[in-house]
């Protein structure tokens, strides 16, 4: 599959509103045959936090999670996510960042190698400066590194993956949460659940990864489990741990933000305590042009609308005739289902 090819076809696959782990799964496929993967991780990321809230892999052993984890909160490395995310690169391959020599990467010797599999490219997919997604993919080891243009494919086609992630993830309207408070789970040492207050497990049972539904312990669990531990050990002797800390929109598109602590009662034991509550959904422009489906000129409009401009003014510094400001607004109503711009500031506004 051509490089222009893979492009156009991502970008027709963002717009086909599909479930964000379907899409993750579909594009990933399709970028994975482009460059001759072997197998892929692509994880959906709270552009908030910047951590990953699930994932979706394909022919790829994911027992070595934890491992991955701790590799990212707690060891230096190449090719870390937030390097990736706030540096001058945003894809890149594990043998091009050692200079061939993998065997430098903690990541290569302690996890990928001893799984069989060889190079790894990772980018990150970013839209409107935000990081959505993550995604990796992997070649066997009997196989050659991945090349420049194999890399540059990837980083090409990542903002059409970053678009179909945010536009799934803040299209569905949350349904009325049944959570009055936060609930509270705590984790052992193994990352199993031993505690937990009343519908706990009624909310990781909502936030197992699509791929592994059966799962005790979500993986957005796991992995926060495993930073919360890192920073103790990281923290100054009398300095509280800073929590790790995310926004996650479950499967039943509720939105919550989780927190995670290591415990001080139980003298080092490596016990998590995992607080989820619930919040309001997002109310950023990226989300409502989402959910009720604003092309880029509606959303133009109504953002001028928001800001308290008049339809003269509008028109003016958007420089479109008045009668297309009132067309637009007349298609963002039937959208909204509201019938005055007043009520569709109430409906926008956090």
């Amino acid at each position: 599959m051509g490089a222009v090819r893979l492009h156009r076809g991502l970008q027709r696959l963002a717009k086909e509103g599909l479930e964000s782990s379907l899409f993750r799964h579909e594009s990933a496929a399709r970028i994975t045959e482009a460059v001759g993967a072997d197998a892929y991780c692509f994880a959906e990321i709270d552009p908030e936090s910047v951590l990953a809230t699930n994932y979706v892999t394909g022919n790829l052993d994911r027992s070595g999670a934890p491992l991955l984890y701790f590799n990212e909160f707690g060891q230096k490395d190449f090719l870390k996510l937030h390097s990736l995310a706030y540096g001058p690169v945003s894809a890149s391959s594990l043998s091009m960042a050692t200079g061939g020599r993998l065997e430098k990467s903690p990541r290569y010797r302690h996890l990928l190698g001893p799984l069989g599999l060889g190079d790894e490219i990772r980018a990150v997919a970013m839209a409107d400066g935000r990081v959505w997604g993550f995604i990796h993919l992997f070649r066997l080891q009997k196989r050659p590194d991945f090349g420049t243009d194999e890399i540059e494919s990837v980083a090409e086609a990542s903002q059409s993956q970053a678009l179909g992630i945010r536009d799934a993830v803040l299209r569905s309207s949350a349904p009325a949460n049944n959570l009055q408070g936060p609930v509270v789970v705590m984790l052992d040492d193994t990352n199993r659940v031993v505690e937990a207050t009343h519908l706990a497990n009624e909310v990781l049972a909502d936030l197992r990864d699509p791929d592994e539904p059966e799962t005790q312990t979500p993986e957005i669990a796991v992995m926060m489990a495993v930073g919360a531990r890192v920073r103790s050990l990281q923290s100054a002797p009398g300095q509280p741990d800073v929590p790790v800390a995310a926004c996650v929109r479950t499967r039943a598109a509720r939105w919550l933000a989780l927190h995670a602590s290591t415990t001080t009662s139980d003298h080092g034991s490596g016990r998590v305590a995992l607080v989820m509550s619930p919040i309001e959904p997002p109310t950023t422009p990226e989300a409502w042009s989402a959910r009720y489906g604003l092309s880029a000129g509606e959303r133009e409009v109504v953002e001028k609308m928001l800001a308290g401009r008049s339809t003269a003014q509008t028109a003016a510094e958007l420089m479109i005739s008045p009668w297309t400001v009132q067309d637009r607004f007349t298609n963002i109503f039937a959208k909204t289902g509201v019938r005055s711009r007043r009520e569709l500031a109430s409906l926008l506004r956090p």
